[in-house]
């Protein structure tokens, strides 16, 4: 059924706004007097597209920058899952008529289509299925690939959403069920194999051969080696006893939020992002936290001096004790249960639950004919290839970077696995480009907060907004150059950053000083695609 949406000229020229028509919100943007219209949410967490920053024929998502093809719905760049529907718009007298079924009309739809009868018998395994596998398998779907694809994970778990583990999981905003990002028979249906709950001892990239803890085997004409992490136990007296979490897992996350459940006195061990997230929320939760830290200045390397000092103003705010410059030595507990933990001051904390936020260790040591990088990963080409017939992706991905100057880095965020997870199944099928993805994460700690970029190495940081609110955007400073940017609350402008970074520059400090330090106010250097 045709709809008349809008004036043309309620369109800006050059960009979008978003209408409600029969319930569905439609995404219009404008280029002169021709009209796209799309599904106006993001397919991640309904993010309204509107808000976000269109960058020549896609847009930005404004909270967790997935990207999308303002033409066809194509979901250009992670997260999320499904395109955003295409509809059929027109521009006519000056009005512009939307055409769409109103009983099966919707936002979304499922990327890939139909898939066809293996032709090859090649397979291709991918051994890892959490964001960066999963992302690589489904890509190598989208982009045509006609072989077997083994999805293979060590865990009981069909991919899931981690990155809300340690957030809305905790906190009872998401349930078990709404972790998960798609099942075994979603799986099957684009000809995706899931195994399952299958230990895998080594990958034998000479051999191209996966070998398992059962001892049987799998050979295999390419590999995609995405195991993750595990996390990182520090070697003190007392991390066996009962009451003492990590956080890495759907499993992990379970226990850890029914022992909270009943937990009064909560310490955890460790200031990253793991650490501080539960922080935030077992501190929302009324508990009696204590955070315990070696760090001076927690994230003062990744934020810098200023948002780190911001950030543990917050959780004292909201009644968290941190410990700074202290560190543990032993986990103490009464009839095998965990009951405090003892500081190298000789102070002992009472807990009756402790989380190990002390880091994550790539799985490398299952993969056997690639080098080790000096950042603890694999070392890998722009293309992602670490050794005839084998690419990494996701956390143990020592991979070159413009945003380092060539040199090679290693990052552990959701969206930057997936990113690489798609770029490497698309060089298993022969593409030769490099890897250009732009470096984003998002963490919620009373405040949610946006980085774009890399803040490796700065000089200086300038601040616009309100540290002590949460109401703010960073710019980190590199020589004369923007090389990252921080946001939260309305005074966000990664997107926009983020916009500029595609086309393939960094922005000058010159030019975003004189622009009053708004991203959106500069042109793009080129037409900017996404990577």
């Amino acid at each position: 059924m045709d709809h008349r949406v809008a004036e043309l000229a309620d369109i800006p020229d050059g960009g979008m706004r978003a209408f409600d028509v029969m319930g569905i919100c439609l995404l219009l943007s404008r280029n002169g007097n021709e009209v796209m219209a799309v599904g106006g949410h993001c397919t991640h967490q309904g993010a309204p597209l509107a808000d976000g920053v269109r960058v020549g024929g896609s847009v930005i998502c404004p909270w967790h920058h997935a990207m999308f093809d303002l033409a066809s719905g194509e979901h250009l760049e992670p997260p999320g899952e499904g395109r955003l529907t295409a509809f059929s718009a027109r521009v006519e007298n000056g009005a512009v008529t939307v055409s769409l079924d109103d009983q099966t009309a919707k936002e979304h739809r499922d990327e890939i289509n139909d898939v066809a009868a293996h032709k090859s018998d090649k397979i291709f395994a991918i051994v890892g299925a959490g964001a960066a596998g999963r992302a690589g398998a489904e890509e190598l779907r989208r982009k045509g690939y006609d072989g077997r694809i083994l999805l293979i994970s060590m865990e009981k778990d069909a991919p899931y959403d981690r990155t809300a583990l340690s957030k809305s999981f905790l906190a009872g905003e998401t349930s078990m069920e709404e972790l998960e990002l798609i099942g075994k028979e979603k799986l099957a249906e684009k000809g995706i194999e899931l195994i399952l709950d299958r230990t895998v001892s080594k990958i034998d990239a000479p051999a191209k051969k996966i070998i398992f803890a059962d001892g049987t085997d799998i050979v295999y004409d390419a590999c995609l080696a995405a195991p993750g992490c595990a996390s990182r136990v520090p070697d003190i007296k007392g991390t066996d006893l009962l009451g003492v979490y990590t956080l890495r897992s759907k499993s992990d996350g379970l226990r850890l939020k029914l022992a909270a459940s009943e937990a009064k006195a909560i310490v955890i061990v460790g200031s990253g992002f793991i650490g501080m997230e539960t922080a935030a929320v077992f501190a929302g939760e009324k508990k009696l936290v204590t955070v315990v830290t070696p760090d001076p200045k927690p994230f003062a390397r990744v934020f810098g001096d200023q948002i780190a000092e911001a950030l543990v103003a917050a959780h004292r705010a909201a009644g968290t004790d941190i410990r700074l410059e202290a560190s543990v030595t032993a986990l103490e507990g009464k009839d095998g249960k965990v009951s405090g933990v003892r500081l190298a001051s000789g102070e002992l904390i009472p807990a009756d639950l402790v989380l190990l936020g002390t880091g994550a260790k790539p799985r490398i040591e299952i993969i056997e004919g690639a080098s080790v990088s000096p950042d603890g990963g694999i070392t890998c080409d722009a293309t992602l290839k670490a050794a005839e017939g084998l690419w990494v992706a996701g956390d143990i991905a020592s991979f070159p970077s413009h945003f380092a100057s060539g040199a090679h880095i290693r990052i552990e965020h959701w969206r930057l696995a997936e990113q690489l997870g798609r770029h490497a199944a698309r060089t298993m099928l022969g593409d030769a480009a490099p890897f250009a993805g732009i470096p984003f994460f998002w963490t919620s700690q009373h405040w949610m907060l946006s980085l774009v970029g890399l803040t490796k190495t700065f000089d200086a940081v300038h601040v616009e907004g309100d540290l002590g609110a949460g109401n703010f955007m960073a710019y980190y400073i590199q020589g004369d150059k923007i090389v990252a940017g921080v946001g939260a609350g309305e005074g966000d402008k990664t997107a926009a950053l983020h916009a500029l970074f595609l086309g393939g520059e960094f922005p000058s400090v010159h030019a975003l000083s004189e622009a009053g330090w708004e991203p959106a106010r500069l042109p793009l250097s080129k037409v900017a695609k996404a990577a």
